[in-house]
């Protein structure tokens, strides 16, 4: 490709109008002679006093198109996105490649720390082995996407590398909704965790056959909340500059 690609970028909850560490981190690595960078932003909120993680991933898939519309025509875009801002890259992407909107010139998706990472997929920096397990609310197909998809996620991150029977999926499964703003926002949770159970849409973690990822919940928990494995360890083992640098070769060579 001999075009500057534009990235669009959408940084993790919390972050809702500028970059997160690691989402900064990752622009810095890319080449500013093959790639413009703009920053999408979207509530990145998860609930509690805020919109729940689902209205602001729905404002975020909202946001990507409004800057996709806002670019010239045919000009060619990576869809980026770190934790909740890969979901919702992911979203967008795989929503183009179903409705085969042809008039977005998406060429490739690059998803860090992402939610629905399928198992085995994902660049490794070197040194390093690919991180086991897949996304905490379950594994997109990779096909989804129809472009080119490059995944990272470090070891022991729960949100993206957590083992089958893992029992911290039960809580991916019942919090998007989770919002305490209104009282009416408490009543929709409570109504669509209801659904969720009757409906049988939580991960069955506690499977026979993936009895092998029970143990671990804890170190998991640890490693999201004080060990930086959904973190910084994007950033000091090397996976944001390792992303960067592939996307760099896509970018020259096309594939």
């Amino acid at each position: 490709m001999t075009t500057k690609i534009t990235v669009l970028s959408l940084p993790g909850t919390g972050f809702p109008d500028s970059a997160d560490p690691i989402t900064a981190d990752f622009h810095a690595q890319l080449d500013p002679t093959l790639f413009d960078i703009i920053l999408v932003k979207y509530p990145a909120t998860f609930g509690g006093a805020e919109d729940s993680y689902e209205v602001s991933r729905a404002a975020g898939a909202a946001a990507v198109y409004e800057a996709l519309d806002a670019l010239p025509s045919g000009t060619p875009v990576i869809l980026s996105g770190y934790s909740q801002g890969a979901v919702v890259a992911g979203d967008v992407a795989a929503d183009i490649f179903m409705r085969q909107l042809s008039q977005y010139n998406v060429v490739a998706v690059a998803l860090i720390a992402d939610g629905y990472r399928p198992s085995g997929v994902g660049l490794v920096p070197t040194g390093l082995t690919m991180a086991e397990g897949y996304g905490i609310a379950g594994q997109r197909d990779t096909a989804a996407y129809g472009v080119p998809t490059f995944w990272v996620s470090a070891w022991g991150d729960p949100i993206a590398s957590l083992p089958a029977g893992n029992p911290l999926r039960t809580v991916a499964d019942l919090v998007g909704w989770y919002s305490l703003k209104t009282p009416a926002d408490a009543v929709n949770w409570g109504a669509k965790m209801l659904d969720a159970v009757v409906a049988g849409r939580l991960q069955d973690w506690w499977a026979p056959w993936k009895w092998a990822g029970w143990a671990g919940a804890l170190a998991f928990a640890r490693g999201y909340l004080f060990d930086g494995r959904h973190t910084l360890d994007y950033i000091r083992l090397g996976y944001t500059r390792t992303l960067a640098g592939r996307l760099a070769e896509f970018a020259v060579t096309g594939s």
